[in-house]
């Protein structure tokens, strides 16, 4: 025994996966601090320079974005919740935290640490945090050796037993995991632990089947009867709205729970405590890291596979998102209806940014009450031989280019797309644009003018009265990540104004005509790169007939932790993603919904 807790041993060989420091044959290693700076040190000493300094801005971004989640925990209602949960119980002396997954890249995994750090604190707790995912490398180790954590080097599959009151924190874990930690400790030493993890009668509602329920290892389902729950989030909210904190993702389906002393002795009596289970076993052949049967509770990175966006065009909502793998943090939408009565029509053909529609359909179905609206991709032929119309509310014009939207649907090029849009604005509808969105949406436009791009002409659409002139920032090129910006604007909600940063690559600047009845939603901060008048427009509102129009030259759709870091943009997303800008952004494409009409579920639950 060691730090108040040991490991028990299993009766198979498991595999041990650690990427910090070779693998040990025997028991759990623990590295201190010195020992574990000691083995980061060995393995940077391997990398060159410029590797090193490129993970050194990684970990420092990473513990700036968790030291800020810190500081804003304690205002958060779901952690009051679980911090009060906890202190009803006995003193907690050590926590042993499971599945934290890769810090320095997942700002879920961030936010769940945050809350640990926090937690660690407020109960005030001596020993270290003893930590341990396979996912672990070692800038991840950098991060956790800065807060003094210690990591367990072997997969111990939960098996875990405790002879002090112990927090096990286990967000969003496969089932064998808390299976191993309420075997390891059936009987007297359960009433010393408490868990923060997956709610245990989750799974009683996943397997159904009486193999399942039977199996002689199940700890879980046997214990489930006497076992207390405390839900950390109220589970008729479904999406992370209105924030740029992922409390969803991170605490989804979690819950405070333990066997109370009441339960313990009626357990007791039972004979409970007298048919403890078969030691849980996991086979060679079988991933340590999740489990098939609870894979909807598990959230964890996006996918990698971006084939999966290629055939959004002819894809339904559901049907798209069906195709995500089940551990992505992407909405599971239980409150979705199956027929919602509105749709969001997301144009997707030649021209279209598949980033830029990405990030629409992402942003969008994370905001939007999925039971009132299914978000699809439109293509142009879908504009101009379908009847789309009927039950849409909103039609959103992505980044890309706009002279091949205009190729695809001008009256000039023999297709009527441009007319029924125009059509569907003026009889009630809603159109937005973002970059050339924005550029296809004015009535005239000057991009690069003078220079190599230029393109001057006048669009069908007309929205807006005026024309955009743009890049509104300097050195823009279609073919590499040159003109890209994280750039600064400012906008106002009732009588308080907000700084936000979005992405920006391309977009214009408004000018409007004389007499031109609009409305300014966002301006340009003063910053380097800028290259028209500091406050000119960025963001414009128009009414069209009986609708609304938004035209928006910032890529404010971007969610900064869907890009992937590795690239040549990578101090521009590092940018993106901090704390205060970031928030301020979703706080604008809430504004910008709710001009354009669109409901949104609650989010009073988010402050």
């Amino acid at each position: 025994m060691e730090e108040g807790f040991v490991v028990v041993q299993g009766k198979k060989k498991r595999n041990q996966r650690f990427n910090v420091v070779p693998k040990w044959n025997n028991g759990t290693v623990q590295l201190s601090p010195r020992q574990l700076s000691t083995a980061v040190f060995c393995a940077e000493a391997l990398l060159p320079e410029k590797q090193q300094e490129k993970r050194q801005s990684i970990v420092d971004a990473a513990v700036q974005d968790i030291d800020q989640f810190c500081r804003e925990m304690e205002d958060c209602h779901f952690f009051q919740k679980i911090v009060e949960s906890l202190k009803s119980r006995p003193k907690i002396h050590s926590i042993v935290c499971y599945g934290i997954g890769c810090v320095h890249e997942s700002n879920v995994s961030q936010y769940q640490y945050a809350c640990v750090l926090r937690l660690h604190s407020l109960l005030n707790i001596q020993k270290p945090i003893a930590v341990f995912d396979p996912a672990i490398d070692t800038t991840d180790a950098e991060i956790l050796l800065h807060y003094n954590s210690k990591i367990l080097c072997v997969n111990d599959l939960g098996k875990c037993h405790v002879d002090v009151h112990t927090l096990f924190y286990m967000p969003h874990c496969g089932f064998s995991l808390y299976n191993g930690v309420v075997w390891s400790n059936w009987g007297e030493s359960l009433r010393k632990v408490t868990i923060l993890g997956n709610r245990f009668s989750g799974y009683d509602e996943l397997m159904i089947t009486e193999e399942k329920r039977n199996l002689p290892h199940n700890s879980v389902l046997q214990v489930l009867p006497y076992w207390t729950e405390v839900l950390v989030l109220d589970p008729s909210v479904k999406l992370d709205t209105y924030t740029y904190r992922p409390i969803y993702d991170s605490f989804h389906s979690m819950a405070v729970q333990y066997i109370s002393e009441e339960n313990f002795l009626r357990a007791k009596t039972d004979a409970l405590w007298d048919a403890r289970p078969g030691e849980p076993i996991v086979s060679d052949d079988v991933s340590t890291e999740t489990n098939p049967e609870v894979v909807a509770y598990v959230t964890r990175q996006c996918t990698e596979d971006d084939s999966l966006w290629d055939d959004l065009e002819n894809a339904s909502s559901a049907d798209f998102f069906s195709l995500l793998p089940s551990h992505t943090p992407y909405p599971t939408f239980a409150s979705k209806s199956p027929n919602p009565p509105f749709s969001i029509r997301v144009y997707q053909d030649e021209g279209a940014s598949p980033e830029s529609v990405k990030m629409i359909l992402f942003t969008f179905s994370r905001c939007c009450d999925p039971s009132l609206y299914s978000i699809t991709p439109i293509s142009a032929a879908g504009i101009i031989d379908e009847d789309w119309e009927k039950n849409c509310v909103l039609i959103v014009f992505p980044g890309g280019a706009a002279n091949p939207y205009h190729r695809k649907l001008s009256e000039l090029c023999g297709n009527s797309g441009n007319a029924r849009i125009k059509e569907f604005v003026r009889n009630g509808g809603n159109y937005l644009g973002f970059c050339a969105g924005a550029y296809y949406g004015c009535h005239s436009i000057e991009f690069d003018k003078a220079r190599s791009l230029e393109v001057v002409c006048n669009y069908e659409l007309g929205f807006f009265d005026g024309k955009g002139v743009g890049p509104a920032m300097e050195g823009f090129d279609y073919m590499s990540a040159r003109g890209s910006y994280a750039s600064r604007f400012e906008f106002a909600e009732g009588t308080e104004r907000f700084e936000g940063v979005t992405f920006f690559k391309g977009g214009p600047y408004f000018i409007a005509n004389e007499g031109s009845c609009y409305k300014t939603l966002a301006s340009f901060l003063p910053q380097p790169g800028l290259a028209c008048p500091a406050h000119s427009p960025c963001c414009v509102e128009c009414a069209f007939g009986k609708g609304m129009v938004i035209l928006s030259a910032i890529h404010v759709e971007y969610d900064p932790w869907e890009l992937k870091l590795g690239g040549s943009i990578d101090g521009i997303v590092t940018a993106l993603r901090e704390t205060k800008g970031n928030h301020n952004r979703m706080r604008f494409v809430h504004l910008l919904l709710e001009h354009l009409r669109i409901r949104m579920p609650s989010r009073e639950y988010l402050h």
